[in-house]
């Protein structure tokens, strides 16, 4: 009975507009003959309203994140009815806004900028840690693209002779770091870092804890099935602040990036506010 439920929600139709879509992925310890850590690949978006929505989760096997099967993933939501998205957040997975741009070519990709700083962190001295820390808090507090990239020029300063690898590792990828710069002031706090994805994760970590093995893949399934289930309750309840002052906003990027939209917003709220009732 369980998994015909876990099969329906894999299946389900997506019929509200997502502007915003989170993607990440989880190591879950999972028994297929042998005991191995699998990748559990995770989809969160934001609907046009503000409210958060677990939109699916994969088990990728033991081979480690691929980008590949993001691909694949993103053209099943595709599928299913995921139109017209305006940004991915996802991590510094190599590749990744490559899957991103094949699928979904006139969307946005932002990378999380927590994800980079933790990963700059570990490259340097402990000594060096905080004050590092702070000069890239100086860099992605900036209120547009022009200050970002004017307190990266300082920061490049800075550390560029001491940690020339992290310089050169926020050089090559700044174009995807400043992107949440070009989106509504009032949101930029919800998408510069997957953050609305990782508490959805650390809820499957916490349930799953005392499992520590799951006996297979159906049993792990279960698992992400009836946390997507309560998490998606919850988040039907409440929306995130201040999103409905940039819905108007988001519409008009919208335009801007596909023109006259397939399923126009009226259309999509309707079908939203009848699934809600």
């Amino acid at each position: 009975m369980i998994q015909e439920k876990v099969e329906a929600y894999h299946k389900r139709p997506l019929s509200k507009w997502y502007p915003i879509v989170f993607i990440d992925g989880v190591v879950m310890k999972v028994r297929r003959g042998s005991v191995d850590g699998e990748v559990v690949y995770v989809a969160l978006g934001i609907d046009e309203d503000g409210h958060k929505e677990a939109l699916g989760f994969w088990l990728g096997g033991a081979e480690g994140e691929s980008w590949e099967i993001w691909k694949e993933i993103l053209h099943e939501l595709k599928e299913r009815g995921l139109r017209e998205p305006l940004l991915f957040v996802g991590d510094g997975l190599r590749g990744l806004t490559v899957a991103v741009k094949e699928v979904y070519p006139r969307a946005d990709f932002q990378s999380c900028l927590l994800h980079k700083v933790r990963g700059s962190l570990l490259k340097v001295r402990r000594r060096h840690r905080e004050a590092l820390k702070e000069d890239l808090k100086r860099v992605y507090r900036q209120r547009d693209e022009i200050g970002f990239r004017q307190a990266f020029q300082e920061f490049k300063k800075e550390w560029g002779k001491l940690y020339p690898e992290v310089v050169a590792s926020w050089q090559a990828d700044i174009e995807h770091l400043v992107t949440y710069l070009k989106y509504p002031e009032e949101i930029r706090q919800y998408i510069y870092t997957t953050n609305a994805l990782e508490r959805f994760i650390k809820e499957v970590k916490r349930r799953s804890k005392v499992i520590e093995v799951f006996p297979g893949p159906d049993a792990c399934a279960k698992i992400l099935y009836l946390v997507a289930q309560e998490m998606n309750e919850k988040y039907q309840r409440r929306t995130l602040r201040d999103f409905s002052l940039v819905k108007e906003e988001l519409l008009s990027i919208r335009r801007g990036k596909y023109g006259q939209a397939e399923a126009v917003p009226e259309e999509l709220s309707t079908v939203s506010h009848t699934q809600d009732s």
